[in-house]
């Protein structure tokens, strides 16, 4: 079943895109597969630029097309071989993440709306047994 893990930190795009980084290079080191789920072009191709500079000692392969010998994917679509770690910057959880052993939602910035939105997402996968857990990010662990 999918383990659920939500992070919450202060900060918006930029601090997410850049966890993004360091939760993908964590899973590809254990071998987990990797998608990162956005909808937004502009973030994806942010995000890509993130990938080939972190972390700066080697390299994160990559794509935005899904395929077997990528283990890290950038898109909004279909997860095709993808089973790992899914990071999930869009609005709404996509219907197949329990295709995942892992998923990585965040809680960021000060709107309101979009925490009730989280919490409401977080009640969803507990009282569906989902094993929920959540970290709180200060800006000083977000920055190592």
């Amino acid at each position: 079943m999918t383990r659920v893990h939500f992070y919450e930190f202060d900060g918006g795009l930029e601090a997410a895109l850049a966890l993004s980084c360091r939760l993908a290079a964590k899973a590809h080191a254990q071998g987990l597969d990797t998608l990162v789920h956005c909808a937004d072009p502009a973030a994806l191709e942010r995000l890509d630029l993130l990938l080939w500079a972190q972390p700066a000692s080697s390299f994160l392969p990559h794509g935005q097309v899904p395929n077997p010998r990528c283990p890290i994917t950038l898109g909004g679509g279909d997860p095709g071989h993808h089973h790992g770690l899914l990071i999930n910057l869009a609005p709404v959880a996509p219907g197949w993440f329990s295709r995942f052993e892992r998923l990585a939602e965040f809680v960021h910035g000060d709107d309101p709306g979009h925490r009730a939105q989280m919490r409401e997402r977080f009640r969803f996968y507990r009282d569906r047994g989902y094993d929920t857990r959540h970290s709180k990010l200060d800006a000083q662990t977000l920055a190592a």
